[in-house]
């Protein structure tokens, strides 16, 4: 993430990250999923380097990697149709 980001200062002050999302579809049974846990600073520059080379994109020498360690994750959706 950026140097500057709030979620980083969050992160380095309550060490905790918590991402919810809510997932609708056009009939409301779209549900939600939630994961929280902790968020370590990751000061390995080797580390570093092995995940910008795996990333989808092409991350800049400034941005800060955190480690999330998931302590928990829930979700809720209708998994079959009501003829089920």
């Amino acid at each position: 993430m950026e140097p500057t980001s709030p979620k980083r200062r969050a992160l380095e002050v309550r060490g905790c990250s918590a991402l919810h999302n809510g997932v609708p579809d056009n009939v409301g049974s779209g549900g939600e999923f939630q994961v929280s846990g902790r968020g370590l600073p990751v000061a390995d520059i080797n580390a570093w380097s092995r995940i910008a080379a795996s990333a989808s994109y092409a991350p800049v020498d400034r941005f800060i990697l955190f480690e999330l360690l998931v302590s928990e994750a829930c979700h809720s959706a209708e998994l079959y149709g009501p003829d089920v």
